[in-house]
């Protein structure tokens, strides 16, 4: 089977990283034939290594682009791939709008797990990170829909293979030093809040302990983490935050790290390492990841909602800190828990049936084209649509489910 995979641009993220990771191991252990289309960035890098081919994309700020429409109906017209795999909701409604008029099978992936958009096409299948995505999904009307969690190269992501000295050397982290690691994008939206009170938890305990944090990641916030980092390292008098830039192999960073900080799929990879890993969110929360509290993680992802009352970060943290058999334990629970549930080989053996199966039962071309016309304004989609599709759709008339509000995480509960 061809796979043509179309992802966001290629900068440095989880989403970016999981399909590529996917995408070789459907190469690799599958036999599939996978080629990329997606705007150029450094993770253009990663596809270099893995001798997987690139076909540039237009840059697009907006969903549906006529630009990126354009390009991605003549790539699919050059490549003839058996399905197209498109990733989170920009993508998937410029492969809808590309794909549904000519009948081109195509999956869409979507591993935002705050919230569902409504605009996402509901006959079209449909994967999503975490249960509590999936089951908002069927509420909304998505008619087929599967569970694709964040994998985890756990060959690649070892902690027998990787070593860590030499990141902790090039940050001069001296071996009775504890080392705490995030990596992460730098942006103000749901990230910084925990980054910045990890400076904060750290900046309280590196009076009494050897503590350093390494922040690993770029983005519009690091200038302000620079400046945080600046005023806890004078106070200190040595350097305490770190905040170097990005990685585009953090590997070894998370195996030099003696405790990760983090959420979602950097949460997981600290797991993977078999590292104790402090899972951060929003409105002040935190908790250490433990078989005691993993159970919501399944259900929501590697990440949380506080009551706005700031965690004991301080003091998590420093139950890690002080405790090396501890840190062992978890480290131990975690790896087992990452090759349990998320390595790329289980992944990647759910995402190859609910590929094949969209190739051979594509969704009804009539299903689609009701999708387009539901995903906004008639005036957006005519920017795009050819004239024969726009004048089909005016005769067959057009959902008004296209104001459907996005639910947001949390509208959903298990005990509702």
């Amino acid at each position: 089977m061809k796979i043509l995979v179309y992802p966001h641009h290629l900068e440095i993220g989880g989403s970016q990283t999981n399909a590529i990771d996917l995408a070789t191991r459907l190469r690799d252990g599958h036999g599939h034939e996978v080629v990329f289309f997606a705007t150029p960035g450094p993770a253009a890098n990663l596809l270099h290594e893995r001798k997987i081919r690139l076909i540039p994309a237009p840059s697009a700020f907006r969903a549906p682009s006529a630009r990126m429409v354009t390009g991605l109906v003549q790539v699919v017209r050059d490549q003839r791939p058996d399905v197209v795999h498109a990733w989170d909701w920009p993508q998937c409604i410029n492969a809808l709008v590309a794909l549904g008029p000519l009948g081109v099978p195509f999956v869409g992936s979507d591993m935002n797990n705050l919230s569902v958009s409504a605009n996402l096409p509901k006959s079209a299948p449909m994967t999503f990170g975490t249960e509590e995505t999936v089951d908002v999904a069927r509420s909304l009307g998505h008619r087929r829909v599967a569970l694709l969690e964040p994998p985890v190269d756990t060959g690649r992501d070892d902690p027998a293979v990787v070593d860590g000295a030499a990141f902790r050397a090039e940050h001069a982290v001296g071996d009775g030093e504890l080392l705490v690691v995030a990596v992460s994008r730098l942006v103000g939206w749901l990230k910084l809040e925990g980054l910045v009170r990890g400076i904060e938890a750290v900046a309280e305990l590196a009076g009494s302990r050897p503590v350093r944090f390494v922040i690993v990641g770029s983005g519009t916030a690091r200038d302000e983490l620079l400046e945080r980092a600046a005023t806890v390292n004078a106070a200190a008098g040595r350097e305490v935050v770190s905040v170097p830039g990005p990685m585009l192999d953090p590997r070894p960073a998370y195996a030099g790290a003696d405790v990760v900080l983090g959420m979602g799929g950097s949460a997981l990879r600290g797991l993977a390492f078999g590292k104790p890993v402090l899972v951060t969110g929003e409105n002040g929360f935190s908790t250490v990841a433990s078989s005691e509290t993993v159970e919501p993680f399944f259900w929501r992802g590697y990440y949380g909602v506080g009551d706005g009352t700031p965690s004991d970060l301080a003091g998590q943290l420093a139950s890690l800190l002080d405790d090396a058999g501890l840190r062992e334990r978890l480290g131990e629970w975690a790896r087992d828990l990452v090759l349990r549930r998320y390595s790329l080989a289980v992944a990647a053996g759910r995402l190859e049936e609910f590929l094949t199966d969209a190739a051979v039962r594509p969704t009804a071309r009539a299903d689609l084209l009701r999708d387009i016309a539901a995903i906004g304004p008639r005036a957006t989609a005519s920017r795009v649509l050819p004239t024969g599709i726009r004048q089909r759709l005016r005769r067959g008339g057009a959902s008004g489910s296209w104001a459907d509000v996005a639910v947001a995480r949390g509208t959903q509960d298990r005990s509702s």
